[in-house]
């Protein structure tokens, strides 16, 4: 049996107690940190940092949100944290909530060059923005 802990990406605030909990962790002989996507914050890039902190532990993506990354871009991701954690990333792909695919669609339809208001999307900090990002 593997012992496990799941910690979520965040703001920078949180990042030198994560990290510490996650050497921590270590230490005490859990054998995996999964790490989840939170707004504002990716897993590969935290799972990248807890590599450099890390010796043995496998780490996980729980999960990498395939709605909003390309097959390329995630395939380039699992290969660079293979190779930066030594052969213990383990992938954990799935699906977001319909407010973040809704919230990453504005973001790639008014960075094509015409405003959003000619696309009849709300732009980010808009008030129609807000109520995306809350959900329903």
């Amino acid at each position: 049996m593997r012992a496990a802990t799941t910690i979520e990406a965040s703001s920078f605030d949180h990042w030198p107690a994560q990290r510490d909990f996650v050497v921590e962790a270590e230490k005490l002989g859990l054998d995996i940190c999964w790490v989840a996507e939170a707004w504002g914050s990716d897993a590969p890039s935290a799972l990248g940092y807890y590599a450099a902190c890390t010796d043995r532990m496998l780490l996980g993506s729980g999960v990498i949100q395939v709605g909003t990354r390309t097959p390329v871009a995630v395939a380039e991701t699992v290969i660079t944290l293979s190779n930066l954690s030594g052969g213990r990333f383990l992938l954990g792909l799935g699906v977001s909530g319909p407010q973040v695919l809704r919230a990453a669609r504005c973001f790639v339809s008014t960075a094509a060059g015409s405003s959003a208001r000619d696309r009849g999307v709300s732009p980010p900090g808009s008030r129609r923005w807000q109520d995306l990002l809350q959900g329903p």
